[in-house]
């Protein structure tokens, strides 16, 4: 329970000493993807910590929210934990809110990772290559609320009731290296943390809709940690000229580009030296 009398759930995988982890889980997710996390940390010593973003899983909604706002709800979970430091890893849609604790407790972190992280979409130019129904319900939540609502209320009925014609869509869309790591076991993982994610109704996923395509409320070139950003060149999810346009926004930044992964195959295959950036050697 926080201060504000919310509720933030989360969940947690690992060694409860080993190296403290915040995982922001992407769109429309939830702290049940961290189920896929064991093969990329195998060898390793680690405490992963995953949050469910409000309105998602297991955390209460809250109105008017915004993403510069996260580190402090982040800040409450450490410090009940009992955690001084720790890294953040941002998948995906958790990439905004990685990099909102990069501006807002740099002090607090031993590191700042994005991997295939959602962008700042205000040049249309970033948003090419990306799926055209994603691309779509960005450009209208960045018009519409309403319509945004609308469109989102209609996909969390599909995620509840018809969440293998998802994962099907998807699938006939990512490149072969994504379609690879797509086992049976991963898509049912998927399938469970998208339907945890609007168990209770569709409004926090559709807020994040809604704030991933409008100005975000801190500033990239305020970020004076060093921040390491991870994209494959060949994601249709989150194409790579939105991880090139950070690139360019943050001062201190180290981003690397994968011309034969994609927005799930990047993880694994490039597991070592993400590993290395979140202070495993």
């Amino acid at each position: 329970m926080l201060r504000d009398g919310r509720r933030l759930g989360y969940g947690e995988i690992g060694d409860p000493e080993g190296m403290p982890i915040f995982y922001f889980h992407g769109f429309p997710g939830s702290r049940l993807e961290i189920a896929l996390m064991p093969p990329f940390l195998e060898g390793h010593p680690f405490r992963v910590i995953a949050p469910d973003r409000p309105g998602y899983g297991l955390s209460d909604f809250k109105a008017k929210r915004t993403i510069g706002q996260w580190p402090e709800d982040v800040l409450e979970l450490a410090e009940q934990l009992g955690l001084e430091r720790f890294a953040v890893l941002g998948l995906s849609g958790g990439g905004p809110y990685a990099l909102a604790c990069a501006r807002k407790i740099p002090h607090r972190l031993t590191s700042a990772v994005v991997v295939s992280g959602m962008g700042q979409v205000e040049d249309p130019g970033t948003l090419e290559r990306m799926f055209w129904l994603n691309r779509f319900g960005l450009i209208l939540a960045g018009k519409s609320v309403f319509f945004s609502n609308t469109l989102f209320a209609l996909a969390a009925t599909m995620i509840r009731h018809f969440p293998e014609k998802i994962i099907a869509h998807i699938l006939k869309r990512v490149p072969a290296s994504d379609r690879k790591v797509l086992t049976k076991d991963v898509q049912q993982t998927l399938i469970q943390s998208f339907q945890e994610a609007v168990k209770n109704g569709f409004r926090g996923p559709a807020q994040d809709v809604i704030l991933y395509s409008r100005p975000w409320d801190f500033r990239l070139a305020d970020i004076e940690m060093e921040v390491d950003l991870f994209y494959g060149e060949e994601d249709p999810i989150v194409p790579s000229a939105l991880g090139r346009r950070l690139e360019k926004s943050i001062p201190c930044c180290r981003a690397r580009f994968f011309p034969q992964e994609g927005h799930f195959s990047l993880l694994l295959n490039q597991r070592q030296i993400i590993l290395e950036r979140l202070g495993f050697r």
